[in-house]
């Protein structure tokens, strides 16, 4: 009738319940159900209506944190290498363009004016 399995657990006067509908869809390493738990002598009755589950850890999201941290710098230095490249060029092939001898740049790249090509 649609019902998918069913487990229910004693403790003591606790009882829980819990039932996986079939149409309940796995998606995303998730699963959907409702859990129900009862107390016998009170009369009290809880429904959760959604568990999760996943499959990721925390460790796993630290290290892809970690790896979207290291290739962001790696990709800020190269552009960095790049445009120091690009300026001792300029300054070799134009040498009265500029009388300053400033060597030093900043390491955001918004921070430096376009070179021509």
């Amino acid at each position: 009738s649609g019902e998918g399995p069913t487990e229910t657990r004693n403790c003591s006067s606790l009882i829980v319940d819990m039932f996986l509908p079939a149409r309940a869809v796995r998606r995303h390493n998730r699963w959907l159900g409702s859990y129900r738990a009862a107390d016998a002598q009170n009369g009290i009755e809880l429904v959760l209506i959604v568990a999760l589950r996943f499959n990721s850890t925390s460790a796993q999201n630290c290290i892809h944190v970690a790896f979207g941290i290291v290739c962001l710098t790696e990709l800020i230095f190269f552009e960095r290498t790049l445009f120091c490249m690009h300026a001792e060029r300029y300054g070799h092939v134009h040498p009265r363009a500029s009388q300053e001898r400033d060597m030093a740049i900043t390491f955001v790249p918004w921070n430096h004016l376009l070179l021509p090509l």
